[in-house]
């Protein structure tokens, strides 16, 4: 692959802008296992936060998009794990990949990007400010 190379610096803050992103949308998921929020006019158009697991240095999170969208498109959905300690935030799964890589070669069978694991990450920090949002309402739940 030619003229593409991992920019390892700007990966890491990136991952450091989910976390701070993630902890200001839902910073009850150190306790609270559920939130879904709702974006735009419809209470079926939502995104849910789910904690699968927790531990002393991360939390696991899995993040389901929900609506009347998805009769046409394909919903996203991915696993995060936050990690306390380095104040970071890395998708770890994604609908399109099991665990994206950092780099692939273009082109490959499954069409990813070669910077497909930045995308992704980049994708769950507009996923959260859109969650963010004037227009969503947030619901916690045990």
């Amino acid at each position: 692959m030619i003229g593409y190379t991992i920019d390892l610096v700007r990966l890491h803050q990136l991952y450091e802008r989910n976390f701070a992103a993630l902890l200001k949308l839902f910073p009850e998921c150190l306790q609270e296992d559920h939130l879904w929020v709702v974006v735009g006019a419809s209470e079926r158009s939502l995104v849910h936060f789910e904690v699968k697991q927790r531990s002393a240095y991360t939390t696991y999170l899995s993040i389901t998009v929900g609506g009347d969208w998805g009769k046409r498109i394909a919903l996203p959905n991915m696993e995060v794990r936050l990690y306390h300690d380095l104040n970071m935030a890395e998708v770890v799964f994604s609908h399109h990949s099991r665990t994206p890589d950092p780099l692939y070669a273009y082109p490959n069978p499954k069409m990813h990007q070669p910077n497909e694991k930045e995308s992704v990450n980049q994708f769950l920090l507009d996923l959260i400010r859109f969650c963010d949002g004037p227009r969503s309402q947030r619901k916690l739940s045990h």
